[in-house]
């Protein structure tokens, strides 16, 4: 009935230069839902996010004034723009989906179901592909890598792991 999270910030990682993400994982247990695209139902085992600074990195000298208005004037953290690889419970796998918790974070179901349960599978996604057929925005920087296993909306529980995640060219 709680969610937790491992996040990374990183420095810029340019993802026309690595635009292929490998990793490990493995789940034991789903959360209780049926179709995570469900508000109240909007709970994975275990998720990998990419957020996204696509107006530049931080030596950009037009990206500095537009990051210091907004912080400035308007208060506010700067816009995010995330994928989210999940292992799914009901969304099958492939049918990509705007977040019913947010609308900056495009959900990718790349495993579904209990099949697998307990067997750590590899992956790769081409992620520079996956966020141009999604978003169209040509320059990206991922800022933070963040994992997460999230049962708030269910109040069941899950269990996941996740051994590796390399960015590669």
């Amino acid at each position: 009935g709680t969610g937790s999270l491992l996040e990374k910030k990183v420095d810029s990682i340019n993802v026309a230069k690595f635009p292929i993400m490998e990793w490990t994982w493995m789940i034991s247990k789903l959360p209780d839902v049926e179709w995570e695209e469900n508000t109240s139902q909007d709970d994975f085992a275990v998720r990998i996010e990419l957020v996204f600074d696509y107006k530049g990195n931080r030596y950009n000298p037009l990206n500095i004034i537009r990051k210091g208005f907004i912080t400035t004037f308007f208060r506010r953290s700067l816009p995010e723009v995330v994928i989210c690889y999940v292992w799914a419970a009901g969304v099958p796998v492939g049918r990509s989906y705007i977040s019913p918790s947010n609308k900056r974070i495009i959900v990718i179901p790349v495993e579904s179901g209990h099949g697998m349960q307990n067997i750590w599978i590899e992956e790769e996604r081409n992620i520079q592909k996956d966020f141009d057929e999604l978003i169209g925005i040509k320059r990206l920087v991922i800022k933070k890598i963040r994992i997460r296993c999230d049962t708030e909306n269910s109040l069941s529980n899950a269990e996941s792991g996740i051994k590796k995640i390399l960015l590669k060219k």
